[in-house]
């Protein structure tokens, strides 16, 4: 059914023009897994599928990442210069100016757009920022969208916690006191972005939106500098109307800083007027594949090989396999 599934989708793009998502990891096996999102009009709708999955069996360089993506199309005889954009994570590997897999894809075709992963781009702004308030204790090593959680978790229970270490830690009690505020601007913070991150995920994205959600973004940092200088907190709820005003000095000028940097992050989009909107705006199809893999490898099947294999397409895909072509490639076993 897997084979199936891919042959009418090869058929398809063999005639038409699509985008694709590449997007490289490593496997619990110390694999190197290179997944492929493609994304194209069918019928007049917008079609999302997994294009392919793929083991890097050199390395991960650029080269070798497009000689896998131009090795499939060449199997498949997929034109090449049917791929109109590609996104990816924005790693150097990927970016590179020279090696970069989407510099060798250029070469080939000197027009494709390509486009940096908006949401890479937002964690990249969030661990740039967060320096600037080392000041909190804690750390975590998740994603960050899930340590913007963990500081609201924190956030909420601070009262008990500080009660806990009254007996267990008092000079790390004391420096939590002291950094109360900064815990809760950083956890108000992190709320918004985890709002903007939630709405630069999904299916069906494309750049129109993103553009929105990024601009409006941008102007939401000016309006939450401007209000936090008058003492209004409505973006940041857990703020004390009674915090210092060092405190509200350093919080409005790192919302400066932040909006500096976002702006020059997100420029091209800010700046896109007519983007092509079958391309894809983030990698975050990828992202998703790699948690099915995850979930494809336990630890009872994890020597299964998902590349070669059916099971990642089938439970990736929602495309419906030709049930009828498949039933007549089978012969009818006689009665006896």
């Amino acid at each position: 059914m897997a084979e199936n599934i891919k042959g009418s989708l090869c058929n398809h793009l063999r005639t038409s023009q699509f985008s694709i998502q590449l997007d490289e990891s490593t496997l619990p096996t110390n694999e190197a897994l290179l997944l492929s999102y493609v994304r194209f009009i069918k019928d007049e709708k917008i079609c999302e599928k997994l294009l392919f999955a793929r083991n890097l069996e050199t390395d991960t360089k650029g080269e070798f990442i497009f000689n896998t993506l131009e090795k499939f199309c060449d199997e498949k005889e997929i034109p090449l210069k049917n791929i109109i954009s590609v996104a990816t994570d924005g790693a150097s590997a990927m970016t590179g100016c020279h090696k970069g897999s989407i510099a060798y894809l250029k070469n080939k075709i000197p027009d494709v757009l390509a486009v940096h992963c908006v949401i890479h781009r937002q964690h990249l702004l969030c661990v740039t920022n967060d320096k600037d308030f080392n000041r909190l204790l804690f750390h975590t090593e998740v994603r960050w969208l899930s340590r913007g959680n963990c500081l609201t978790r924190f956030y909420n229970l601070f009262d008990s916690v500080i009660d806990f270490l009254e007996t267990k830690d008092t000079e790390l009690r004391n420096k939590l006191i002291t950094s109360k505020n900064d815990i809760a601007y950083m956890t108000d913070l992190y709320k918004l972005f985890n709002d903007m991150n939630l709405q630069l995920q999904g299916d069906e994205l494309n750049l129109f939106k993103t553009k929105n959600v990024v601009a409006a973004f941008a102007a939401k940092l000016l309006l939450n500098k401007k209000n936090m200088g008058r003492r209004e907190f409505h973006s940041f709820p857990n703020l004390s109307v009674s915090c210092s005003n060092d405190d509200l000095l350093a919080y409005y000028q790192h919302l400066e800083n932040l909006h500096i940097d976002f702006t020059e992050r997100y420029q091209d989009i800010l700046k896109l007027e007519i983007p092509d909107w079958i391309a894809f705006p983030s990698s975050y199809l990828c992202e998703r594949g790699y948690s099915a893999v995850a979930t494809l490898l336990t630890k009872k099947r994890n020597r299964l090989h998902v590349t070669k294999r059916g099971n990642l397409p089938l439970f990736l895909s929602k495309w419906e396999p030709d049930i009828n072509k498949l039933i007549k490639q089978h012969q009818i076993h006689p009665s006896h």
